[in-house]
């Protein structure tokens, strides 16, 4: 029974914490270099390794973002990332009309949860 619960704690925190994401993605979507089914890849000139931990460093504001888990591939350094939570179905219906010119679209981490016809967010 330990071992599960052991085995189901690690499963469900490989995902990052799911504030961390969508604070990189609406404070600091210049530190994403891209995303693909599940991973969320950081630009790699923004992530600090120190002793106390990985960092995401955001100059705009000189802010300092705990990563706590973090994974590497040929393609870079990445967070998980449901990609539930990433395609935006968590944060807001899949379609929505923009209250400021009414263009019909579905936000997600690639248009920032923007409108892609004015860039300004939905609400």
């Amino acid at each position: 029974m330990h071992a599960l619960f052991l085995c189901l704690l690690f499963c469900f925190s490989l995902f990052a914490d799911e504030a961390l994401i969508y604070e990189i993605v609406e404070e600091h979507p210049d530190a994403i270099e891209f995303y693909e089914e599940g991973k969320l890849y950081l630009k790699p000139d923004r992530i600090r390794a120190t002793p106390q931990g990985l960092f995401l460093y955001s100059p705009d504001d000189d802010q300092w973002l705990p990563i706590v888990h973090m994974f590497s591939d040929t393609q870079g350094c990445y967070i998980a990332a449901r990609s539930d939570i990433m395609s935006g179905s968590i944060l807001q219906p899949t379609t929505i009309r923009c209250t400021h010119c009414s263009c019909n679209y579905q936000p997600s981490v690639f248009n920032l949860f923007k409108c892609p016809n004015c860039g300004l967010p939905p609400y």
